[in-house]
C-alpha cells in the first residue's frame, strides 16, 4: 500500500506558488471578494482540510485559531459599495 505524505518543505513551497499565483493574478486583473475566496479554497485544500459544505475561511479559523486580523479590512475594501459578501 502507498502512502502520501506532504513534508513541511513540499506544502510551503506549495503555498508559494499559489501565492505566486494570487499575486499575479491581482497584477493583471481587478482584485476582488472571488479572488480570494479563491485563494483560501486553494490553501484549504492544499492543507487538506476543506469540505465542501463549509466556507473555506470557517475551516482555515478551525485550523489555525485564528484568521490574519486585516482580512476584515480587506473585504471591506473588495465588497463594492452596497454589496454583502
Amino acid at each position: 500500500m502507498s502512502r502520501h505524505t506532504t513534508t513541511p518543505s513540499c506544502l510551503f513551497a506549495s503555498c508559494c506558488k499559489i501565492l505566486d499565483r494570487a499575486l499575479d493574478h491581482i497584477d493583471t486583473n481587478t482584485p476582488g471578494l472571488r479572488a480570494l475566496h479563491h485563494f483560501e479554497r486553494e490553501l484549504t485544500r492544499l492543507l487538506g482540510v476543506s469540505h465542501d459544505q463549509r466556507p473555506a475561511d470557517a475551516s482555515l479559523l478551525d485550523t489555525l485559531s485564528k484568521l490574519p486580523a486585516s482580512r476584515d479590512e480587506l473585504i471591506e475594501r473588495l465588497t463594492p459599495t452596497g454589496d454583502l459578501h
